[in-house]
């Protein structure tokens, strides 16, 4: 039942993945999106560079946590950074990295740095992860962790500056397992998911870190996904479909080249699905 930690710093083998008009356009279905570019497959959304990090993130945890405690992995944070658009033909080139081994009172975390470049080595993007194993009882802290995000207190931030609600549909985690390729049977099976002690079927994280994303673009960025240079998010809750979700906003740092904004994400049930949330967004 030990980590091992002899993986931590071994980077996965590439997955490849050749970029389709017909995929992005039902990634960008599946996630709520509007951008009539990404829904005619010409363009990708910011947050479509995850596809190919699903099978590096599994071999990196796997690499790293005992057998038995798999099916006991949460998302914990996910923090994206984006360096270029993605267009149909392109070569997306993904790895992952386990780089280090957390202990917390009720299990552990494992830090994975992930990075998506085009088949000529240039960045497409950058993703920092938090995978947390429930109730592994191991007391281990190795290698270097997620670097820090400030938790911020949304209530001495104010009113916010923007919100947005979105619907999430009753079928919107079976339109995104498609879309994405992410098979875990606890979107797609109420059995399943209620074996795990969930309520059914629950959202998939990144498809509501996506939808969240949207609504940045559209309250903030004016509707110009390529503004967008990073997002950030603790996943808090899990969030059932069918329901509405509220996303809020408030101003955070300004820089020269750049603007910054804190925001959360709540189910219409109050129940807080996202938080700590951060995007960047250039200014033009």
């Amino acid at each position: 039942m030990s980590f091992n930690t002899e993986a931590l710093g071994v980077r996965t083998e590439a997955t490849v993945l050749r970029v389709e008009r017909d995929r992005i356009a039902s990634f960008a279905r599946a996630t709520n999106d509007h951008d009539p570019q990404a829904l005619a497959g010409d363009v990708a959304p910011p947050l479509f560079s995850i596809l190919p990090m699903y099978r590096p993130l599994e071999s990196a945890i796997r690499a790293v946590t005992p057998r038995e405690r798999m099916m006991y992995t949460l998302h914990g944070e996910q923090d994206m950074r984006f360096f270029q658009r993605i267009r149909p033909g392109v070569e997306l080139h993904a790895t992952a990295t386990p780089v280090g081994i957390g202990a917390k009172s009720s299990g552990t975390t494992i830090s994975i740095l992930g990075l998506v470049t085009d088949e000529h080595g240039t960045k497409v993007s950058e993703h920092w992860m938090s995978m947390f194993i429930r109730g592994t009882g191991d007391s281990m802290t190795a290698g270097e962790q997620m670097p820090h995000r400030e938790i911020l207190k949304i209530e001495e931030l104010g009113s916010p500056i923007a919100n947005e609600v979105q619907a999430v549909a009753a079928d919107q985690t079976f339109r995104f397992a498609e879309a994405s390729g992410d098979p875990m049977r606890v979107h797609l099976d109420n059995d399943v998911a209620r074996k795990f002690g969930l309520p059914g079927i629950i959202c998939h994280g990144l498809c509501t870190m996506a939808m969240a994303g949207n609504a940045a673009i559209d309250t903030l960025g004016e509707r110009t996904p390529e503004r967008m240079k990073r997002l950030a998010v603790r996943f808090a809750k899990p969030l059932l479909p069918g329901q509405n979700i509220v996303t809020r906003f408030w101003a955070g740092t300004l820089a020269e080249a750049s603007r910054s904004y804190i925001f959360d994400t709540h189910a219409e049930d109050r129940t807080c699905v996202l938080s700590n949330g951060l995007v960047e967004l250039t200014t033009a």
